[in-house]
């Protein structure tokens, strides 16, 4: 399975090369053709930046890197070269405590032959949720972005395995076990969970996750690991390529290696899912079934509530946006932090069979021209009281923001054929036909189902903006976003399914 997705992926952007880094390029041509082609030119990057998310993209750089050499008999001045590189990145690590990074520096090291020994071992919770940054640094790595969660514990398989080190694979296999609570009833994962659109692209965390799944079976001899990894890969397979983006081509490449370093074969055995989500120290709570799916999480940073699903019905994100519609830098949160041990005192999780109950106060983000990314949401300059509640079938929102200075919305982004408003005027997605007027009740129809969001505050106002789909926002082609103009106030909806 694994090999065929490799030559599908491969295929999809053959013709795209070009558009593609020199490492990229050989990349592809070893996973198409296994020709390994000479190094004419090294590894290049500021190995100043402090910028996490551009220090990363170097470390997978040099990785790949490493890797294609040490697939050439010789490595000659390319090691010495490599050797620099690592040097001058480590030398300027942004944090011990960030995770990730560490985990690429201690991997590339033992395969560079650089001695390095880190003191560092992996840092999660007994449940295995684990943060990406363990000093609270950095309020958006505190909760796992899953795309990262599933790429560290993918290294820390092959960390403990090329090291033998038991406590990287125990913690390995316990990460990948909590990644589990992100799958609906039919083993995927949901798009906008736990993903920060800014950050995240959700074929990248399919492929990241797979790969999890795919490297804990082998390791482990887990069966229902390999089951999980199979439903990922084929789903991918059923992916058209106008849906990739920014494709991580070191998954692949790590996929590859993963098959190398472990040669048994599995059964895939299918795993039983509980129909109840839920991770109360945590403030993560859902619901699995055939045909309705919701996860809920009050953890993330630039993410949003959570994400749902009834049968070809998707609501892959749904929360705050602050003054412009549309800009993702500007979406979702501050969730709690879980490193904190006083971030218990804001939230309350209830679960009942088939109901849950959570509720608790997050914070938005202060908007400011002038301010870059990172510090946009560093720390609540405003907050909000939330309460979900699921039963009889539906989900129940309300909210109340406190000392909102910004402009606030609340928006849905949905995936459906069609929208009606008021059961009456239609808005199809695609098209320039928008609507922009009172509050009344959403329909969003399937070819297999419908939903209804229904606000129960008919003072808000209401727009819907068709969306193009695909790459975009999850994937949704309608943003349903509600203005909340009243301070103070409590502002209610009802989804509900049919």
């Amino acid at each position: 399975m694994q090999h065929q997705l490799v030559k599908y992926l491969c295929d999809c952007f053959c013709k795209d090369q070009h558009l593609y880094s020199n490492i990229d390029q050989k990349v592809f041509r070893y996973l198409i053709d296994k020709r390994v082609s000479s190094f004419k030119e090294y590894f290049n990057a500021d190995f100043k930046e402090k910028n996490p998310v551009k220090r990363l993209s170097f470390w997978r750089d040099l990785l790949k890197t490493t890797l294609l050499s040490s697939l050439k008999e010789s490595l000659g001045e390319g090691k010495e070269a490599l050797k620099e590189a690592w040097y001058a990145l480590s030398a300027h690590n942004s944090l011990k405590e960030f995770q990730l990074e560490q985990a690429y520096t201690l991997l590339i090291a033992h395969l560079l032959h650089i001695p390095y020994s880190s003191k560092c071992e992996p840092v999660q919770f007994e449940n295995g949720f684990t943060p990406i940054e363990t000093g609270s640094h950095w309020p958006f790595m505190n909760t796992p972005l899953l795309e990262w969660h599933a790429e560290l514990g993918t290294l820390w398989v092959l960390l403990g395995k090329l090291l033998n080190k038991p406590s990287y694979t125990l913690a390995a296999q316990k990460l990948a076990n909590w990644q589990t609570k992100g799958l609906d009833s039919h083993f995927k994962p949901h798009k906008g969970f736990l993903s920060s659109h800014h950050l995240s692209h959700f074929t990248n965390a399919l492929l990241r996750e797979g790969v999890l799944f795919h490297a804990i079976a082998l390791s482990s001899s887990d069966a229902q690991m390999a089951y999980l990894a199979k439903q990922h890969f084929c789903t991918l397979l059923e992916t058209k390529k106008a849906d990739f983006e920014d494709f991580s081509l070191d998954a692949l490449l790590i996929l590859n290696w993963v098959d190398r370093l472990f040669k048994e074969e599995l059964t895939p055995m299918e795993p039983e899912l509980e129909s109840i989500v839920q991770d109360p120290n945590l403030a993560l709570v859902g619901y699995r079934s055939s045909a309705l799916n919701i996860l809920l999480s009050f953890l993330g940073v630039n993410m949003g509530f959570g994400s749902l699903k009834n049968h070809d019905l998707e609501i892959p994100a749904f929360g705050p946006q602050l003054e412009l519609l549309g800009e993702s830098k500007l979406f979702g949160l501050i969730g709690q932090n879980p490193l904190n041990s006083s971030h218990k005192e804001h939230f309350q999780v209830d679960t009942d069979q088939n109901e849950f109950n959570v509720k608790g106060v997050v914070g938005l983000p202060k908007v400011e021209e002038t301010q870059d990314y990172w510090k946009t949401w560093q720390t609540p300059s405003d907050w909000m009281e939330f309460n979900f509640f699921f039963e009889e079938n539906a989900l129940n929102i309300h909210l109340t923001p406190y000392r909102v200075k910004s402009k606030l919305f609340f928006v849905f982004y949905a995936i459906a054929d069609k929208c009606l408003v008021g059961g009456e005027e239609k808005i199809l997605p695609h098209s320039l036909n928008q609507y922009q007027g009172e509050t009344a009740p959403i329909t969003l129809i399937g070819k297999q189902s419908t939903l209804t969001i229904d606000s129960l505050d008919q003072k808000n106002q209401l727009k819907i903006i068709p969306l193009e789909g695909h790459r975009s926002f999850w994937g949704a082609n309608y943003l349903i976003a509600y203005h909340l103009n009243n301070k103070y106030s409590t502002f209610k909806w009802k989804i509900s399914t049919s």
